[in-house]
């Protein structure tokens, strides 16, 4: 799943960097720079449970004009608005 969500965004246009993130014990799978010191940072997470966020909330504290993106089996609901979570087949079709 990683490697298909790799593949997809190292294909976007516009980006500025694709990175990973990495601090202490907690890690974000891809870092999209977008410009502007804008940053969406993509979790995936291919399993029925989605859950231990640490690292993707921990990006978004220390860079505020982040967005969260979490790539799973199934879709979920996120109480975040700068969080948005959907099925890894709809990644996918809306990004490639």
């Amino acid at each position: 799943a990683e490697n298909l969500a790799f593949n997809v965004l190292s294909r976007w246009p516009g980006i500025v960097s694709l990175a990973y993130y990495r601090e202490k014990q907690r890690e974000v799978d891809f870092v999209v720079t977008l410009g502007g010191g804008k940053y969406l940072a993509v979790e995936v997470k291919y399993r029925r449970r989605l859950d231990d966020f640490a690292g993707l909330h921990a990006f978004m504290d220390q860079y505020p004009q982040s967005y969260g993106l979490i790539v799973g089996r199934e879709s979920a609901a996120s109480l975040d608005p700068r969080q948005i979570t959907m099925p890894l087949h709809h990644f996918l079709l809306a990004f490639d």
